[in-house]
């Protein structure tokens, strides 16, 4: 997280939920990223409504969805505007937090293979 700080993003794990009020729905991410501070729906805690970066790491059992009706949902959130897609981090969990926060640092929509090949 060395590189979120100093910064006004906050870094946030699949614990907490994105709750989506168009879709009246919530759904884990795998990590989002929030500028500043986090706005909770209502009185509950665990479901942010303003993500500005959304990490979901793909699988053949999620791909489907995190391209699709995922993505249509997300979209409608005022404050969301990256979407970071990653198979590499299935591949390789031994990279997963340096991955992660090198793209969420360079907002990078979908790094295509390594962390090397998005600089």
């Amino acid at each position: 997280m060395f590189l979120l700080r100093d910064t006004d993003f906050r870094l946030y794990n699949s614990d907490l939920r994105v709750w989506i009020p168009k879709y009246q729905c919530g759904t884990y991410t795998d990590l989002m990223v929030v500028n500043g501070e986090p706005e909770f729906n209502g009185d509950r805690n665990d479901e942010i409504l303003n993500p500005m970066l959304i990490v979901e790491v793909l699988s053949p059992s999620t791909e489907a969805d995190d391209r699709g009706d995922k993505f249509r949902k997300y979209r409608s959130i005022a404050s969301f505007c990256e979407y970071l897609l990653d198979s590499f981090l299935l591949a390789h969990p031994k990279n997963t937090i340096t991955t992660v926060l090198l793209n969420s640092a360079k907002l990078i929509t979908e790094c295509p293979v390594s962390p090397s090949s998005c600089q």
